[in-house]
C-alpha cells in the first residue's frame, strides 16, 4: 500500500470525529453567522461548493482557523473549459472534488461519446490538481461508474493517480414502499445494504470495487447524503443521523471512510434538506447537538495518532513537509539560522 493510501497520512482536522456537513450558501459572512451552530453540531469537515474559487478560499481559511477541514468543490460545468490546478490553488484546500455528477452535462447538447470525454477531462484535471500538491476527488455515483473509471485509469497508464485519489460519494437513502425494515418505516435504515450504490453503508460496495481493481479501498468522503423533510418523521430522522455519525466513535466506520457530510447545512433554495433553516429538521439538529464529544475510533479500537501535519504553513504544505524542506536546505546550503514560524 502506498504512502497516500495509508489512511492515517491523509489530512485530518484536530480531534477528528468524522462528522461533516455540506455548507450551503457559502460566504464568509454566512460562515461566521452559523459558526455557533457549526460548533454545536461537532462539525469537523465541511464541503465548500461555489462557482467562486476565491470565495471557497476565504471560507477555507476561516475553517482552518476554527479547526475544520475544508473540502472544495469548485462548481464547473463538464462541457466548459477549466483548470482545476488553478482552482485548487485559489480554493486553499487539500481535498478538491473535480466536477460533480457525470450526467450533469445537459442531455440536449452532449455528444454520444460524452462518457469518454468526461473520463478524459477528469484525468487531465486530476493531474493538474495533483501537480499543485492537492488530492483529486472523483464523484462516483454508481458501482459500475467507479469500476469503469478505475479500469480506464489502468488501461490508459494513469495508475499514478491512485495514491492521491479519493472518492466523493452521494449516499441518499431511498424511500421504501412497502417498508423493508419494520424499525425504519418507508426509509432505508442506517444498516441497510439492499441498495449498494446509495444505501447508508454504500461505501462498502465502493470499497469492494476498489479492492478488486486497485488492491485497496481508496479514501472516501460522503460529500452529499442524508434525509429531506419528507422522509420518515422527524424523530426517525434524528435517530438515523445520530446512528450514522456514531459509527466514527464506536469503530464501525472503516479507516478509509474519512467523513460523512450530509446535504445541506443552511440554504433556503434547498429547503427540504436545510438543517438550520427548516424547522422540520429541528429534532435531528437537536439530537446531533446532544451527542457527546468524541474522537473517531478505528475498527481496531485505536485512535489515529495526532500529528503536527495540521499546522499548515501554506495552503499546500504542512509543517512536517516544510521541516523536511528546511532540513534539506540546511544540509545543502548551511541555512542554519532559518526556522519555521509556529502558528496556533
Amino acid at each position: 500500500m502506498s504512502r497516500r493510501s495509508g489512511y492515517e497520512t491523509w489530512p485530518r482536522p484536530p480531534k477528528d470525529n468524522g462528522i461533516g456537513h455540506h455548507f450551503g450558501d457559502m460566504t464568509v459572512v454566512n460562515f461566521d453567522r452559523w459558526l455557533p451552530e457549526i460548533k454545536a453540531l461537532h462539525i469537523k469537515w465541511l464541503v465548500l461548493a461555489s462557482q467562486s474559487e476565491e470565495q471557497i478560499g476565504r471560507v477555507a481559511y476561516r475553517c482552518f482557523q476554527e479547526g475544520i477541514m475544508p473540502i472544495a468543490r469548485p462548481i464547473r460545468a463538464i462541457n466548459v473549459g477549466a483548470d482545476f490546478g488553478r482552482l485548487a490553488m485559489m480554493s486553499n484546500c487539500k481535498y478538491i472534488q473535480i466536477f460533480n455528477e457525470a450526467d450533469f452535462w445537459p442531455k440536449d447538447i452532449r455528444p454520444d461519446n460524452w462518457e469518454q470525454i468526461y473520463k478524459d477531462n477528469w484525468i487531465a484535471q486530476a493531474h493538474r490538481v495533483r501537480s499543485v500538491g492537492c488530492f483529486p476527488g472523483f464523484n462516483a455515483t454508481s458501482l459500475e461508474e467507479l469500476k469503469d473509471m478505475l479500469s480506464y485509469l489502468i488501461t490508459t497508464s494513469n495508475e499514478i493517480l491512485f495514491p492521491d485519489m479519493w472518492l466523493a460519494l452521494h449516499l441518499y437513502p431511498p424511500k421504501t414502499k412497502p417498508p423493508l425494515h419494520p424499525e425504519w418505516p418507508y426509509i432505508c435504515g442506517p444498516d441497510c445494504t439492499k441498495h449498494p450504490d446509495f444505501s447508508p453503508r454504500g461505501f462498502e460496495g465502493f470499497a469492494r470495487v476498489c479492492e478488486e481493481i486497485v488492491g485497496y479501498p481508496l479514501p472516501m468522503i460522503v460529500t452529499e447524503g442524508g434525509l429531506d423533510d419528507g422522509m420518515a418523521n422527524p424523530n426517525y430522522r434524528a435517530d438515523w443521523m445520530t446512528m450514522v455519525y456514531s459509527w466514527f466513535g464506536d469503530g464501525t466506520a472503516p479507516d478509509y471512510l474519512l467523513a460523512w457530510c450530509p446535504f445541506i447545512l443552511a440554504d433556503s433554495h434547498w429547503h427540504g434538506f436545510s438543517w438550520l433553516t427548516n424547522n422540520a429538521h429541528w429534532p435531528m439538529v437537536k439530537a446531533v447537538m446532544e451527542m457527546p464529544e468524541f474522537e473517531r475510533c478505528s475498527p481496531d479500537g485505536e485512535h489515529p495518532p495526532s500529528s503536527e501535519h495540521w499546522r499548515v504553513v501554506s495552503p499546500w504544505m504542512s509543517a512536517n513537509e516544510a521541516l523536511e524542506d528546511l532540513t534539506a536546505l540546511q544540509m545543502a546550503y548551511g541555512f542554519h539560522d532559518w526556522e519555521i514560524e509556529k502558528r496556533q
